[in-house]
């Protein structure tokens, strides 16, 4: 289950605004934390950010959910970078 003390606040945000921002912030989890042997933790932090972005996006109406499907075309016009391991050592 996607947190739901955060996010709340920014959901009516545009668009293009929430995925600069939250590209920045995965970019700056990626620098901090993408040594050797910890892709797993970062992949699972990137899925958990997916799914709490879907989360979070279909709450903005009350009229209709936002599916999977929609979703998969959203992320195609806004993607959001995928874990990288940085740092060897």
């Amino acid at each position: 289950m996607p947190q739901k003390g955060r996010g709340h606040g920014h959901r009516h945000v545009d668009e293009a605004l929430q995925h600069r921002t939250l590209c920045k912030k995965l970019r700056g989890h990626y620098q901090y934390y993408a040594v050797r042997f910890n892709y797993r933790a970062l992949k699972r932090t990137y899925l958990e950010t997916v799914r709490a972005w879907k989360y979070w996006l279909g709450r903005r109406s009350n009229v209709s959910t936002f599916s999977w499907v929609q979703f998969q075309r959203f992320l195609v016009r806004f993607p959001l970078p995928e874990p990288v391991i940085l740092h060897k050592w």
